[in-house]
Parts: C-alpha cells; sequence; structure tokens
C-alpha cells in the first residue's frame, strides 16, 4: 500500500537526521520547515516515480471498507501483519493471483503464485 511506503520512506528519510527514532521524535522533527524539506524530498521522488510508472500502466487498486474486514480475517488465520493482509484481500477481490514480493510469508497461501528475489 502506498501509505505504508509512505510512512516508511517519511521514517527512514528522518532516521538520516535524528539519533533516536521513534513516532514522536520524528513528529517532532518535522515541526521544523527546514526539516520537512529534507525528509519529504524523498518522498516527493517516490511519488513521481509511482507517477510515471502510472504513465506507463500501472493501475493502482483501492482498498475497501469490505476487503479491511477480510484483511482482518486474513491476519488472524495466517498470522499476517494487516498490510500483507490486505494485499490478500484486494487480490481475492480483483481475482489477482500472482504477488511479486520479497516477503515469504505469501507462500501460505496455496491460491497465490509468489514471485521473489533469490
Amino acid at each position: 500500500m502506498i501509505e505504508e511506503i509512505i510512512f516508511k520512506l517519511i521514517i527512514q528519510s528522518a532516521s538520516n537526521f535524528l539519533e533516536k527514532v521513534t513516532l514522536q521524535t520524528v513528529k517532532m522533527f518535522l515541526m521544523e520547515d527546514d526539516n520537512k524539506e529534507k525528509v519529504f524530498r524523498p518522498v516527493e521522488e517516490y511519488r513521481e516515480y509511482i507517477n510515471n510508472l502510472k504513465d506507463f500502466g500501472l493501475t493502482i487498486l483501492d482498498l475497501t471498507d469490505r476487503d479491511m474486514i477480510l484483511a482482518i480475517q486474513k491476519a488472524r488465520a495466517y498470522g499476517f501483519i494487516t498490510a500483507d493482509a490486505a494485499h490478500i484481500a484486494i487480490m481475492e477481490r480483483k481475482g489477482i493471483t500472482h504477488i511479486a514480493a520479497s516477503d515469504s510469508d505469501f507462500k501460505a497461501i496455496s491460491s497465490i503464485t509468489l514471485w521473489s528475489p533469490g
């Protein structure tokens, strides 16, 4: 999910400037305009990259409330984090049976083909 990736990018980017990285220290760091510029530059570059991929046909699927209900069920059944379970829920709704990921947890779903590096 793009929101999850952007959140991780913000935390990672802020970690370049902080000794201790917690949600609170990142929030405090982002109170200053100069720090916002430093932290959000990679986030904006990522969004531009995604927009370029969309120009070449990438489709970004919405996460619905119904997907989240199913994701919670999947998370409980397979011990997934909700982000991974949400991917599964969307895939099931859209009839998608292949996923490219470095996360081997997806191997637990027999109806899905996992494409991973290595």
